[in-house]
């Protein structure tokens, strides 16, 4: 990387994180069929559409002989200032880059958001911004490429619709029902808990009536559990959502409820 910005790894970097992003040949047990995507080659096209990488992780490999063809992940964040929140400083838009060389995963590309002020890292499920992914067979690499710069300049235009969002406001009783459609998508159980509850935010900074500032306090109190309240029979606190299925699952369609309000709210 020839950027000075110290946030930002470089190859080298990368590869004491995550040796795997360097494999620069399938696993052998492969057929011909396969054809295999080096993941390094990424971190020079990705800063020459303006990211840098910033960590990267891979999955313990459970046999060694699939040791350094596992599942990896590599997380862009922008150069310099050109994509931003407005009014949001917290919040950093990411790239993450998933692959793997063992047949064991499919070379995907996912838009995230990442909250500094609760480091929770959000995947933006959009309509217009699901991740690509690509199987690893029958692959044009040149027409792969032309997917992920199309879609890595195209989110620029979510972000402002993230901004479009920080500007509807919501009424108390908005928010409440919010909340609760937002806790019918994790159980479908009836609940005595007060959906005022999961409204309540966590830190001064996600204080707020916008429908995003909404979102994010919901999310994380449902997804992050801990919240305590009174049932007629006892005392109880809420459980946090485990395992990254079932977050993602609720991530996907919390975001899916995000946009209809934003919709329902904007004819208004």
């Amino acid at each position: 990387m020839s950027q000075e910005n110290t946030k930002f790894l470089t190859a080298e970097q990368v590869k004491q994180l995550a040796p795997s992003v360097f494999q620069t040949e399938a696993h052998e047990r492969l057929s011909d069929k396969y054809v295999h995507v080096q993941t390094h080659d990424s971190l020079g096209f990705m800063e020459n559409l303006g990211w840098g990488p910033v960590d990267a992780i891979e999955v313990k490999s459970r046999k060694a002989d699939r040791q350094g063809f596992q599942k990896h992940l590599v997380i862009y964040e922008p150069l310099d200032d050109s994509i931003k929140f407005t009014g949001m400083d917290n919040l950093i838009p990411r790239v993450l880059e998933l692959n793997a060389h063992d047949g064991r995963s499919s070379y995907a590309y996912m838009f995230g958001i990442l909250n500094i002020i609760c480091r929770n890292g959000l995947i933006a499920i959009d309509d217009m911004f699901s991740a690509i992914r690509f199987v690893h067979k029958n692959l044009d690499l040149a027409a792969v490429e032309k997917q992920i710069e199309t879609y890595v300049n195209n989110i620029p235009h979510l972000v402002d619709r993230i901004n479009t969002y920080s500007e509807i406001q919501m009424t108390e009783v908005q928010k409440n029902h919010f909340a609760m459609d937002a806790l019918k998508i994790k159980t479908k159980k009836t609940t005595e808990l007060p959906a005022d509850l999961l409204t309540v935010p966590r830190r001064k900074e996600d204080e707020g009536d916008s429908l995003w500032k909404v979102f994010n306090v919901v999310q994380e109190n449902i997804i992050q559990g801990g919240v305590k309240y009174k049932t007629q029979k006892k005392n109880t606190t809420t459980k946090r959502i485990n395992g990254i299925r079932k977050n993602v699952r609720f991530n996907k369609e919390l975001w899916a409820l995000m946009v209809a309000w934003a919709a329902k709210l904007s004819k208004k």
